[in-house]
C-alpha cells in the first residue's frame, strides 16, 4: 500500500476504532457475575446474560470482525480474495487495511477518503490523521515530496533491553561465519526457548525492514532446536549489529519506481 501512496500519489489515513470489540453482537449464551459493587438490590447472587460482545470472552474477537466486515460491506467495501483483513471499493479507487481495530486507508481522492470516514465515524467511533507518522510498530517518516522512511527501531531497541544487550558495543557485520559451522559432539544445547524467541523477533524484522539481517537469521534458525552456546555468541553478534544500525530504514521514493526493478540472482547463496 506504502507503494501505491509514494509511486501513484495515493493519499493515506489512519484510524483507530475505540472500544471495537464492545460492538460486536453476541451470538452465543453468555453468563457473567455482577460487577462489585454495581449489583442489583436484592438479587446479588443472580448473573447477567451478555447481549453484546465484551472483552475477555473467547467470542468477542469473532464477533468483532464479523460487525467490522458487515459495517464496511454496507458502505461499500469488501474483502479481496487474496487477504481477508484488505478491503477495497467497487471502482478500486480506495483501499483498507484492518488489523483488529486499526486502520491504514489511502485512496486517490481525499474527498472521497473522508467522506468513507466520516460515514465509518457514525457507526464506530473512531480517531484518524493523515501521513501517520506510527502504525502497528512501524515508523515512517514522510518527506516533503511524498517519499517516505519506513523502520522499526522501537521493536528493535526493546529486543535489545530484553536481551541484555543495551550497553553491548555495535559492530559492522550481521554475521561471523566461523560461528555458524555445524553442531559437534560435545556441544549441549543452551537455552533453547530463549534462543527461539529472539529468533522469532528477528526473522520478523528481517521480513519487514531489515532484509541486510535475512541471510544471518535463516543461517541461525537451523540451529533452533539445538543451539550451542557459540550459535548464542553469534546471536549477540547479530544483535550488536543491529544496535549499530537500528535507525537505518527502508526508503520508498518515487524515483527508484521510475528506474524500474533490478535483480540478481545465486543459485546457492555463493555457497552460503
Amino acid at each position: 500500500m506504502l507503494i501505491l501512496v509514494v509511486c501513484q500519489g495515493y493519499v493515506p489515513y489512519q484510524f483507530d476504532i475505540e472500544t471495537a470489540f464492545l460492538h460486536g453482537e453476541m451470538d452465543a449464551i453468555v453468563y457473567v457475575k455482577q460487577v462489585k459493587g454495581f449489583e442489583i438490590p436484592g438479587k446479588e447472587g443472580w448473573v447477567w446474560c451478555l447481549n453484546k460482545s465484551l472483552y475477555g470472552t473467547k467470542q468477542a474477537p469473532r464477533m468483532w470482525q464479523a460487525k467490522l466486515t458487515q459495517v464496511l460491506k454496507d458502505l461499500g467495501m469488501n474483502s479481496t480474495r487474496a487477504d481477508d483483513s484488505l478491503y477495497t471499493n467497487d471502482k478500486r479507487t480506495m483501499f483498507l487495511h484492518v488489523h483488529v481495530d486499526d486502520g491504514f486507508l489511502i485512496g486517490k481522492s481525499e474527498q472521497e477518503l473522508l467522506r468513507f470516514l466520516k460515514e465509518l465515524h457514525t457507526v464506530l467511533k473512531l480517531k484518524y490523521q493523515r501521513n501517520p507518522t506510527q502504525h502497528l510498530g512501524y515508523h515512517l517518516n514522510w518527506t516533503p515530496d511524498g517519499n517516505v522512511y519506513l523502520s522499526q527501531h522501537d521493536l528493535i531497541h526493546r529486543l535489545l533491553r530484553d536481551s541484555d544487550m543495551e550497553n553491548s558495543q555495535p559492530v559492522k557485520s550481521p554475521c561471523n561465519g566461523n560461528l555458524l559451522k555445524e553442531l559437534e559432539a560435545v556441544d549441549e544445547p543452551v537455552d533453547v526457548t530463549g534462543y527461539q524467541q529472539v529468533i522469532g523477533s528477528l526473522n520478523y524484522l528481517a521480513q519487514h525492514t531489515q532484509p541486510d539481517i535475512l541471510f544471518t537469521v535463516n543461517s541461525l534458525s537451523r540451529y533452533s532446536t539445538h543451539p550451542s552456546e557459540r550459535h548464542w555468541v553469534a546471536l549477540k553478534h547479530l544483535l550488536r549489529y543491529l544496535k549499530g544500525t537500528s535507525q537505518l530504514c527502508i526508503y520508498y521514493s518515487r524515483d527508484g519506481y521510475e528506474k524500474g526493478l533490478v535483480g540478481w540472482a545465486d543459485a546457492d547463496y555463493a555457497n552460503d
